[in-house]
């Protein structure tokens, strides 16, 4: 599905019959929220998004706390058909039927959140996860950390960078009143999943939030990745 900086989920080919596209998987989503999170949520104004290891390390070293708190956890479980249940058998029945984390949400401030998203989830739940978490903080701006490999960036010359590098990609409220130092994502380069999913739901409702992407050459976890991230204490 197309959104207004990528794609959020890959696309079906129109060439499928409709009922071949029954067969793709559908999730539902359920929130927990802590204590805290009742106290916190009518002040949030920022909420740092930190998606996959590399952007969550930076996140976790940067900016959280000792008094980081627990505000809210969100899962998803994959919606199983009768038929569906047949055909898979028991034992993997027995494991698409268990709930599984898809984000965790902190305090890191008394109006600043950090939302966790775990790796890997699925991409049918992107754009739902990202209502749920925006409905439930109803903050006023947005910070979203990814991570791409180099070979997905595309440029005139291939050999564009012997080391990982940052880009950024923002909404236009955003661009509106903020210059962001970071050079911006070039087409046809664009963003992909929640990361996208973000940035299309503050520029629909009109509010300003920026995308900052540190392409690098593995996606493996070190200090070296991590520290690029540090281009964006300068905003």
């Amino acid at each position: 599905m197309a959104s207004f900086f990528g794609e959020v989920r890959d696309l079906s080919s129109r060439a499928v019959d409709d009922d071949e596209t029954e067969d793709y998987p559908v999730f539902s989503l359920t929130s927990e929220v802590t204590d805290d999170f009742e106290k916190f949520k009518s002040h949030c104004e920022l909420v740092l998004f930190a998606v996959g290891d590399i952007s969550t390390a930076f996140v976790k070293c940067y900016f959280c706390h000792d008094d980081t708190k627990l505000l809210m956890t969100v899962n998803y479980l994959r919606d199983k058909s009768d038929e569906d249940s047949l055909l898979t058998g028991h034992i993997k029945n027995s494991i698409s039927s268990k709930q599984l984390k898809a984000c965790s949400v902190y305090s890191i401030d008394c109006n600043v959140a950090v939302c966790e998203i775990l790796p890997n989830i699925p991409e049918e739940i992107n754009v739902d996860l990202c209502s749920m978490i925006v409905k439930n903080l109803a903050c006023a701006r947005a910070v979203v950390f990814t991570t791409c490999h180099m070979s997905a960036y595309k440029c005139v010359n291939p050999n564009v960078s012997e080391t990982s590098f940052l880009r950024s990609l923002a909404t236009s409220q955003y661009l509106m009143n903020n210059t962001c130092k970071i050079p911006t994502l070039s087409p046809p380069n664009f963003l992909a999943n929640f990361p996208a999913a973000v940035l299309t739901e503050f520029e629909v409702n009109n509010k300003p939030a920026v995308a900052v992407i540190c392409y690098v050459h593995s996606n493996s976890l070190d200090s070296v990745s991590v520290e690029i991230f540090e281009g964006i204490l300068d905003e």
